[in-house]
């Protein structure tokens, strides 16, 4: 309103309405666009601008009666979501991108400006209070100012906690600001945005938003406490919802994607836990997709990776096998997996890989929350909001519009993805060929008991696994290498769940490491960080060997330059440039444990608190410690604040080489301190004090 009487108002298929009597009722006249409408700024009786979809911006110099266009820069067709102008000279536009325009001359000429890192997109909102200071709201929930007139910007407020998106601002005058967004977020400033304080305290509880998600639940048989998600929002949206919003592609596709996965998954024994989820409110700002994972993120709960389908049906441009899969602002591995599973199960989809800003689905959540997630969708939200599907958003978005095989393509590559992600639980074999006396072995498979005395029966030895000198171990672990001696050559079975891909972690220096459960090229193996240099890999059969094959069943030495991890997988690696760097020498790794440097095999000389194993770790890792004689042995993990967070042993111990799984599953992420006090029980002045750090990285 530029008055009590005068007003314009703007919306859905470039509606344009003014009124004259405050209200009362209102007349429509052409905007010369069928583009939706979502910003307006109304500077005096004369003068308004309303931006939109598609790049469009349009002015009035004559309150509303008459329209004209403008043009963005560049003819760009971002969706526009706001615009303001303090004064009939000086304007700023904000949207998907995310972008800002800015204007020196009424709209005669649009420029560009430069945004800080990390703006969420879109930019919904902005607001000037005159041609230098103003302010404007972002998708992940920020305010940003500016006294230059948008040169540079600067956070003055956020509202990340909890991933609120921030929709509008407003100034009262040069102190008074308001914005206003998502999950009822309000906030305001008095002293001309330095200083901002929280509104929505003070409403109703019956105005904010309660969960209407529907949510199944496939239990996890071996990691029940990760998740892997699927997710569709079952709402929709057109120009007239509330007489007609079909949305047979927006989103009844997504929806039945959710549906069929868990038809199709209802009787599987996946690994980890699926969670079916179809969320309420995306079209009101991804309200269910909100409350769901800022309340997984506060439970501190694992969650793998998270499907989104949204939007499978319209076969744009004709196309019927393509679809999109992108996500949000960065790069997630899980991205490349579909194109591999889509290639694996021969489904046929041609699929188009985008990280994206536009921030418009239920993927964009979980991607704030910190878990990978990923959207399909049948073309990239500036395409279909730049008209590539025509009945987006209409009372024409019925099903007789939709492909069927691009839906059931799209759907087949989500399920895939899902089940991968959660990983069928299959059984498996493979038969170890032992040569007589010393072997290195390690576990191909994930077999129901990991004891030594269970997998080899004709073992003539304990487990030794290398840390700086040989520990003894009863019970063995994946990913590791193992010194086992043997009477005589045999054949041992072995079945258990397959082993797709590990993550191995390796100390400077020499280390034992496992195997998978398919043959693995040196030259494929990867790192973190990338590029670690390390030996040649070398198995043992009476003598060392430079292999190029890490074989499933056998245990391997590698030298590493500095600690990381090294990573194992049966699939060509994602990031070659992440692959290892080999530098042979004439080095050898150490000689096998026969004789050890003092004591017999079961007996140390020396007391000693080894590193724990992995680590980093989650949730699991195994601590190793030496006793030389009967000890009362007190080993505790402390957080940085100190205080006690496990009791791992309190007891008199007799000597040998110990160790002991430590389960940090209701911790959150952090360092630790493993502290071990040992006392002699025969000679009370003989006591052995050490700590070592632990991280827990979930």
């Amino acid at each position: 309103f530029s008055d009590e009487n005068h007003g314009i108002a703007v919306g859905e298929l470039g509606t344009a309405l003014r009124t004259t009597n405050g209200g009362t009722s209102w007349q429509s006249y052409p905007s010369g666009t069928s583009s939706r409408l979502r910003g307006l700024s109304v500077v005096d009786s004369l003068n308004a601008w309303a931006v939109g979809m598609n790049g469009v911006i349009i002015r009035s110099t004559d309150g509303g009666l008459s329209w004209s266009p403008q043009t963005p820069p560049g003819g760009s067709t971002a969706y526009l979501r706001h615009v303001d102008f303090p004064n009939p000279r000086c304007g700023w536009i904000v949207g998907v991108g995310p972008l800002l325009l800015r204007t020196t001359n009424g709209g005669s000429v649009w420029s560009q400006l430069p945004l800080p890192p990390g703006v969420g997109s879109p930019a919904y909102g902005v607001v000037f209070i005159d041609s230098i200071r103003g302010w404007f709201v972002d998708a992940v929930g920020k305010v940003y100012g500016t006294t230059d007139a948008g040169i540079s910007w600067s956070t003055v407020s956020s509202t990340d906690a909890n991933f609120a998106q921030l929709l509008s601002i407003s100034a009262l005058d040069s102190l008074h600001l308001i914005a206003c967004g998502t999950s009822l977020t309000a906030i305001r400033s008095t002293n001309g945005g330095l200083t901002w304080s929280n509104l929505s305290d003070g409403f109703p509880r019956s105005l904010f938003h309660l969960s209407r998600n529907v949510v199944a639940t496939l239990p996890g048989t071996m990691t029940p406490d990760r998740e892997c998600i699927i997710v569709g929002h079952y709402d929709s949206y057109s120009g007239n919802p509330y007489v007609s919003a079909p949305g047979a592609n927006d989103n009844a596709t997504g929806t039945a994607a959710v549906l069929e996965a868990a038809r199709v998954c209802r009787s599987s024994h996946l690994r980890s836990t699926v969670r079916f989820l179809a969320v309420a409110g995306e079209e009101l700002g991804l309200l269910g997709s909100s409350h769901y994972a800022t309340k997984a993120k506060s439970e501190g709960r694992t969650i793998l990776g998270v499907v989104n389908g949204d939007m499978l049906g319209f076969p744009v441009g004709g196309d019927t096998t393509r679809m999109v899969v992108d996500c949000y602002q960065n790069y997630v591995p899980l991205l490349d997996s579909t194109l591999v599973y889509n290639q694996r199960y021969g489904i046929g989809a041609t699929l188009v890989r985008v990280v994206d800003n536009a921030g418009g689905s239920d993927h964009v959540p979980f991607t704030r929350a910190g878990y990978d997630a990923v959207e399909f969708a049948e073309a990239t939200a500036n395409e279909i909001w730049g008209g590539a599907d025509a009945y987006y958003h209409t009372v024409n978005d019925t099903y007789d519009k939709l492909s069927l095989g691009k839906i059931r393509r799209g759907v087949q590559v989500m399920i895939a993805t899902l089940a991968e992600m959660a990983r069928p639980q299959t059984e498996d074999f493979a038969t170890l060929n032992i040569e007589q006396n010393w072997n290195i072995i390690s576990l191909p498979l994930l077999p129901a008991s990991t004891l030594l005395v269970d997998l080899f029966p004709g073992a003539a030895s304990k487990a030794y696994w290398y840390q700086d000198d040989y520990l003894l171990y009863d019970t063995l672990q994946t990913g590791l290498g193992y010194w086992v001696r043997f009477n005589g050559p045999q054949s041992v079975p072995v079945t258990g769940t397959p082993i797709d891909n590990l993550s191995i972690s390796v100390r400077a220096g020499w280390n034992m490491i496992g195997s998978v459960s398919a043959p693995v090229a040196v030259a494929n193996i990867t790192s973190d960080p990338p590029g670690m240099i390390t030996s040649r890999f070398f198995s043992y059969h009476n003598g060392y060997l430079a292999t190029d094959t890490i074989v499933p069943g056998s245990g391997y030495w590698m030298k590493a330059d500095s600690a990381g991890t090294i990573i194992l997988s049966s699939l060509p690696p994602v990031n070659p440039a992440a692959r290892i760097r080999i530098v042979p020498t004439s080095e050898l790794p150490p000689p096998s444990p026969e004789p050890l440097s003092g004591g017999s095999p079961e007996n140390p000389v020396l007391f000693a608190l080894h590193q724990a194993y992995p680590n980093p770790f989650n949730p699991v890792t195994t601590i190793g410690y030496n006793l030389p004689v009967e000890s009362r042995v007190s080993l505790k993990v402390f957080n940085l604040l100190g205080q006690v967070v496990g009791v791992l042993r309190d007891d008199v111990e007799s000597p040998g080489f110990k160790q002991v799984r430590w389960n940090a599953s209701s911790l959150s992420s952090g360092a630790y301190i493993c502290r071990m006090v040992a006392v002699s029980v025969a000679d009370p002045l003989r006591t052995f004090r050490s700590e070592t750090k632990i991280i827990l990285a979930k």
